[in-house]
């Protein structure tokens, strides 16, 4: 009220409609600023995808936007042990979109560019396949579970490829006991 009288405004009408123009004016400063200093805070907020990963003895299951239904992997099938293992490819699909973007929207080609791709993969020794030296071939799959900056990539395969390791099967206390035998040179 006072800023009103001071600037000899009294009509209700102007009081409104300049305050509408003040805040619109603070409002379009507000969000130019918002949009530069904190980009990637508000992408993550707003347009974030949630991935859910679940370890357990017997599975790892994952819950991605890239499949319909969550994904359940085995850690042993047909009594064959299944070895896994997080690793980060560069995302394609993420190139693809950043070569379609203007060059004025340069920061958010950038953080697209730096897309990386986790992905797990497993391994097994398949037992009906021998390589030409007689060694067991080894079966190999990729499964792609999320994109993630490559900034924090590294991080998050670190905390997977733990939460992997701790809760994998324990093996069985006997199963490398080695029986004792009798040195041939103390004999």
């Amino acid at each position: 009220m006072i800023v009103w009288s001071h600037l000899g405004i009294d009509e209700v009408g102007l009081r409104i409609a300049f305050s509408i123009l003040g805040g619109l004016m603070i409002g379009s400063f507000a969000s130019q600023l918002l949009r530069t200093l904190a980009p990637e805070a508000l992408a993550r907020q707003f347009f974030a995808s949630r991935l859910t990963i679940w370890f357990s003895e017997e599975a790892i299951a994952f819950r991605s936007r890239y499949y319909d239904q969550p994904v359940v992997i085995w850690r042993s099938w047909q009594g064959q042990p299944v070895k896994t293992q997080f690793h980060m490819q560069p995302d394609d699909e993420a190139k693809a979109f950043a070569s379609q973007l203007e060059d004025s929207k340069r920061l958010t080609r950038n953080d697209v560019e730096e897309a990386v791709c986790i992905e797990l993969v497993l391994s097994m020794l398949c037992q009906t396949a021998t390589s030409p030296i007689g060694q067991q071939e080894t079966i190999l799959r990729s499964l792609p579970i999320a994109p993630v900056q490559a900034k924090d990539v590294i991080k998050i395969v670190m905390v997977l490829t733990a939460a992997a390791t701790l809760t994998a099967p324990k093996p069985h206390p006997l199963s490398g006991y080695v029986r004792p035998g009798f040195d041939i040179d103390m004999n």
